[in-house]
């Protein structure tokens, strides 16, 4: 824990490095081109998160060090927390400092040859069709460029500078049919705080518009593709349906199929820590204005008892019945061991599956198929495992170990059909052994399936590989 608590102070400086960027910047800036003070607010804002997110980050790890090495004390497992939701029957457990959940005993798989790669830049490298990837801020997702309803394209981005880049693949040669130092439509992309999604707007079913937002300013963007241009098909600097603001830096968006239509033409926005979520619909016969579907007020009691009372509590979209509809919502929490799946019953929210204590006398919460989501770190997300064209299975990994699970569901459970315990060797020949680390279902070879997997290492040394599952 002392090398994590290390690690956890690099990254935050790491950050904080990002506020004298953006000083730099100010200082060659033309006058007329963006506001000073807008430039200070967004300083303002990394400075107060960036110190928040150190402080409460390490606290953390310390004292989680000193409970690994005090000797186990005798308790007994306390009785869930009563759930204020309304929404289900399901009760989730509140976060207990009971010491890290014993490691699956499930060992790691036989065959290493699952995922073989059909693109890697080394450590360091040279980034991917012309992007370098050589600044820690760089992020990347997958987007239905030609709105084939395949998730086959890569967009790489740059907070805080404007660079944005839209990469192709033909025969696993990645070239550019977008790219721009100045940002995209008329969104600039020159706070540190922006962030990305691909998002249906038109209820077409594809994933083919691009959502930007800067969370803590209000701002959103939804840019659609004319020929090769993006234009802004919405905007707002009052955040979105009349009811929030996204006015702080922890909040969240992804496309959701509410209606089970098959199309993702919802938006699902959360804040980790205040229990606050929303789903917005899309109403294109009045213009493009979004109404709230779902919203629970304020103080918010989170989703399908899912109380999102914790600032790590993450949320997707998911096929729990492989139906090819991502009309299910996975919550969960990392280093907890939590996880729940939950569904829209004629606009009321319930729990199909949960990881929880059981009732007085229960057991804590074990994650999830076996891996058991006792880490921070762990992160989850939707994945095409059986080719099928459906996100119905969950992929799971824990950067900095080499950890890599897929799970499926059997019956009311979960088995894992892919394993690399921790330590683990990683996936396809990645190590995964780095904290930065990040991983993505995305469809390398064109064919409509999400079976591939990007995974690249955001700490500015160029490095990338894509995976296909064989």
């Amino acid at each position: 824990m002392k090398e994590d608590t290390t690690a956890i102070r690099v990254q935050n400086e790491a950050l904080m490095t990002n506020v004298g960027e953006i000083l730099t910047q100010i200082k060659g800036f033309q006058a007329g081109h963006r506001g000073i003070e807008e430039w200070m607010d967004d300083i303002s804002a990394l400075t107060s998160y960036a110190e928040t997110a150190y402080a409460e980050t390490v606290a953390y790890a310390e004292t989680s060090y000193a409970e690994s090495v005090a000797e186990p004390a005798e308790s007994s497992t306390p009785p869930p927390a009563e759930s204020t939701a309304t929404d289900t029957t399901v009760s989730l457990p509140i976060h207990q400092d009971d010491g890290p959940i014993p490691p699956s005993a499930k060992a790691a798989t036989d065959d290493t040859t699952l995922f073989e790669p059909v693109y890697q830049q080394g450590d360091p490298g040279h980034g991917i069709g012309g992007y370098d990837l050589r600044s820690e801020s760089d992020r990347c997702f997958a987007l239905d460029y030609n709105s084939t309803g395949k998730l086959d394209h890569l967009v790489l981005f740059r907070p805080g500078t404007g660079l944005i880049t839209i990469l192709q693949n033909t025969a696993g040669v990645f070239t550019s049919v977008y790219q721009s130092a100045s940002g995209i439509g008329t969104f600039d992309i020159l706070s540190p705080l922006d962030r990305a999604v691909a998002f249906d707007y038109t209820g077409s079913g594809r994933l083919d518009h691009i959502i930007f937002y800067r969370p803590g300013y209000n701002v959103i963007y939804i840019l659609g593709r004319l020929n090769a241009t993006y234009t802004a098909v919405f905007e707002s600097q009052s955040g979105i349906g009349g009811v929030l603001s996204l006015g702080s830096p922890r909040d969240r968006i992804f496309a959701f199929d509410y209606n089970h239509s098959g199309k993702p033409d919802h938006l699902a926005v959360y804040r980790p820590g205040m229990g606050e979520f929303w789903i917005f619909r899309n109403d294109m016969q009045t213009g493009g204005t979004f109404t709230p579907v779902y919203d629970p007020g304020r103080p918010g009691q989170g989703i399908g008892n899912f109380d999102l009372i914790r600032e790590h509590d993450r949320a997707f979209a998911f096929d729990w019945d492989g139906t090819g509809k991502m009309d299910h919502i996975v919550l969960y929490r990392s280093g907890d061991g939590i996880l729940y799946v939950v569904k829209n019953d004629n606009g009321k929210f319930i729990a199909v599956w949960a990881s929880h204590w059981t009732g007085e006398g229960g057991v804590p919460a074990q994650g999830v198929g076996e891996y058991n989501l006792a880490d921070r770190r762990d992160v989850a997300f939707a994945y095409d495992w059986a080719h099928t064209g459906r996100r119905d299975h969950i992929a799971l990994y824990r950067p900095g170990t080499g950890t890599f699970w897929v799970i499926a569901r059997d019956g009311n459970g979960w088995e894992p059909v892919f394993h690399e315990g921790d330590p683990g060797r990683g996936v396809g020949g990645y190590d995964l052994m780095h904290e930065r680390d990040t991983v993505f279902a995305f469809d390398h070879d064109g064919k409509g399936k999400s079976d591939g997997l990007v995974v690249y290492r955001a700490n500015g040394t160029g490095t990338i590989w894509i995976l296909k599952h064989v």
